[in-house]
């Protein structure tokens, strides 16, 4: 480790110990990982330096090192890094669209974009389209901000609903990509259908998390309760039963796949880390900003649905699973979570 490396590591060095117990489990360890983030901030100037340094290089660190393949390459970590200083720029940065600043970010997609089309050639296809999907369910989203509340039937919709404003669906698509995963082509779209499911994990993981925070009509636990007049107690129950039976759901649709195992183990390890990440954060929480019976629910979760196999607690508990195949953009919350 480089004294470079050394010293923004240990600016948050007690975050990362805490958060990623095996800092050289990648090819880029955590320290290296961390002063590369910091670097190409600090050279990108998309976010005001300050803030960069606070929040954005220990975040990405935690994240891209949680939510990544059992064992990563270092050109797999930095682009998936950079994916997060998109994402960013997408949700976090200013909607004045005047603004230079936004010019700046902006650009950066467009050329980095640009740049895996000519590393990647016509292999990155399949993450350029999710990642326009994704662009495009953004503005579809600030729409319906507009003109609120969302509806369970919008805020569910695989197409331009949560699942696409997750941004999960793009970044499975850059680790397969970056990683060298090959799925037959015979068991493609059972693979995206597995990956769908993986996608609905993470954004009712996440919104389980923020409950509380989340505006009325842009949170998956709120929009149960408003759906089927149950209290929040019943709906944080039936969203970690849902949890547990879309987990279920996955276990099974991957032991229906053959040859594409390696893809398996990649959705399974990138989901996990995200509970992972999601329970962390409202574990480690200082402000008071995660009540403490969602910090008790994600970390039941974390016991109870973890997907990779040798994870521990990934030994599924089929409780609700009864639920595992129900299409609730269709069908809304079943009248069994009232």
């Amino acid at each position: 480790m480089s004294d470079d490396d050394s010293a923004t590591f240990r600016r948050h060095e007690n975050l990362y110990r805490a958060a990623l117990p095996h800092l050289e489990r990648h090819a880029l360890s955590v320290p290296r990982l961390a002063a590369w983030i910091e670097a190409r901030l600090a050279e990108l100037q998309l976010f005001p330096a300050a803030l960069a340094e606070e929040k954005y290089v220990p975040q990405i660190t935690v994240f891209t090192s949680t939510c990544a393949p059992r064992v990563a390459s270092e050109r797999g970590l930095q682009h998936a890094a950079e994916f997060l200083f998109a994402f960013f720029v997408l949700n976090d940065a200013t909607r004045d669209e005047e603004s230079p600043e936004v010019d700046v970010r902006h650009d950066f997609i467009e050329r980095w974009l640009e740049g895996l089309n000519q590393e990647y050639g016509g292999r990155a296809a399949r993450f350029q389209e999710a990642f326009a999907l994704y662009r495009a369910s953004l503005v579809h989203e600030r729409t319906l901000e507009l003109r609120p509340p969302i509806t369970w039937s919008e805020y569910t919709d695989r197409a331009l609903g949560r699942h696409q404003w997750v941004a999960t669906a793009p970044y499975l698509e850059l680790w397969e990509l970056c990683e060298g995963v090959v799925v037959p082509e015979e068991e493609r779209a059972a693979c995206d259908e597995l990956k769908a499911t993986a996608v609905d994990l993470t954004y009712v993981a996440n919104d389980l998390g923020s409950f509380g925070r989340d505006g009325a009509s842009k949170n998956f636990v709120s929009l149960i309760a408003d759906e089927t007049g149950c209290n929040r107690e019943e709906a944080l129950r039936a969203t970690v039963e849902f949890y547990v039976a879309q987990a279920h759901s996955f276990s099974e649709q991957a032991a229906a796949l053959g040859a594409a195992r390696d893809y398996v183990d990649l959705v399974a390890c990138v989901t996990d880390g995200n509970l992972r990440a999601t329970t962390f954060l409202a574990t480690s929480d200082r402000e008071g900003r995660y009540a403490p019976e969602v910090r008790e629910l994600l970390e039941e979760l974390a016991h109870r649905a973890l997907l990779a196999p040798g994870s521990a607690g990934g030994a599924l508990d089929r409780r609700g699973s009864e639920h595992a195949a129900l299409d609730f953009a269709k069908d809304g919350p079943p009248s069994s979570w009232k």
